[in-house]
């Protein structure tokens, strides 16, 4: 962008503007993601490792789909499943961000922060690590609820940790980068009718 100074016309002055997955569109994203993490996190609360208000979620979609399809539909399947949620545990405050697998099928990344608590119950898995799951019955509902694919919930202990999970998805998209390229680029598929 050129701005001509309105004192002197022969004084023209160039700034770079925000353009989606340059540097200066990646600091202003990041730096309204980082109110909008202080707000959350300040509504969370406590969190304990036997109970918390926050699940970790990650949604697919089924190979069923054409590509195009999966990506044109993403948001509406993500607005019902969250809208099924609402309807059946109350309010919540939703962070998300979706993304492609290597085979470029979108999926989503969300922390989904309710008014009242869940126990979460703490298990290893077999490669070590440790994860917070929710008991079978609300897990079976998520997955009723969300029914386009696979779905992993996770309980949240470290709001901290679970930040830092969702910014790492929110900067991966913001940047661009081979890494990321096709979720770039599948986010503005040209709709094309026959």
């Amino acid at each position: 962008m050129y701005f001509v100074d309105k004192d002197n016309l022969d004084t023209v002055v160039k700034v770079k503007s925000a353009k989606r997955g340059n540097d200066v569109y990646f600091k202003k994203l990041y730096s309204k993601f980082k109110k909008l993490e202080s707000v959350f996190k300040s509504r969370v609360g406590a969190v304990s490792k036997d109970l918390t208000k926050v699940l970790m979620l990650s949604l697919t979609i089924k190979r069923d789909v054409s590509l195009a399809v999966a990506w044109l539909s993403i948001g509406k399947r993500y607005n019902n499943f969250i809208t099924k949620v609402r309807k059946y545990l109350g309010n919540v405050e939703v962070i998300r961000v979706w993304e492609s697998h290597r085979d470029l099928y979108p999926h989503i990344h969300c922390l989904i922060k309710f008014d009242k608590e869940y126990s979460i119950k703490r298990y290893r898995k077999r490669d070590g690590s440790v994860k917070y799951v929710v008991d079978r019955v609300l897990m079976q509902h998520f997955k009723d609820w969300w029914g386009y694919g696979f779905l992993d919930v996770a309980g949240v202990y470290n709001i901290d940790e679970a930040m830092r999970y969702i910014v790492k998805y929110v900067v991966k998209g913001a940047m661009y980068n081979e890494k990321n390229r096709n979720s770039l680029a599948l986010l503005w598929i040209p709709i094309v009718t026959g």
